[in-house]
């Protein structure tokens, strides 16, 4: 099991992978919220969950969730890395602490509706690497997670301290634009893009 989704789903539960998720994802243990748990079927279908951060053994309850549900083995799972205000809610405006920044990097495809193939993943790993370089040098971003999104490659950046976007939502939304933008336009320079 990866960060986040994987484009192979493991048929039985790694816990240790749920406990390092979730050690990635959630560092800051003194901050509390709901964390979101979403199952994508073949299907189509979508099961989403949610666990208060605060549960003491919150890896295994997500571990169990996923043994009892039969997921594993049948969906791709991701696990929100936002804390949100309230249980079932899901979007984007129901995020309260932001932990970490992130940077997805797909590759072009002609026909977006279908998967990526290896070579056009192979291709969004390299411009993720150039990025983080990048980043690493312009930002003094010292630590960085690559992780496969399915698709493409997605940067993810703790924050060294959360950010309560609550309220100042816009602010946030800004800023998080204007990052992506400074990337974009490094990659566009590098000949990768």
């Amino acid at each position: 099991m990866a960060l986040t989704s994987s484009v192979t789903p493991l048929s039985k539960v790694d816990r240790g992978e749920v406990q390092k998720a979730i050690d990635a994802l959630y560092p800051h243990e003194t901050y509390h919220g709901w964390v979101e748990l979403r199952c994508v079927y073949q299907s189509g279908k979508i099961a989403q969950k949610f666990f208060k951060r605060c549960e003491v053994h919150l890896a295994n309850a997500i571990s169990d969730y996923l043994e009892k549900s039969g997921a594993s083995g049948r969906a791709n799972v991701y696990i929100g890395r936002a804390l949100r205000d309230e249980e079932n809610r899901g979007g984007a405006r129901d995020v309260s602490l932001v932990q970490s920044v992130s940077l997805d990097i797909d590759p072009v495809r002609a026909d977006a509706s279908r998967p990526a193939t290896a070579a056009e993943c192979s291709v969004a790993m390299e411009a993720a690497q150039y990025v983080k370089g990048w980043v690493g040098q312009a930002y003094r971003a010292s630590y960085c997670w690559v992780v496969s999104s399915g698709n493409g490659v997605q940067l993810w950046y703790p924050l060294d301290t959360p950010v309560d976007v609550r309220g100042r939502r816009r602010w946030w939304e800004a800023a998080q634009r204007a990052w992506e933008e400074s990337c974009r336009k490094a990659l566009s320079k590098s000949g990768l893009s």
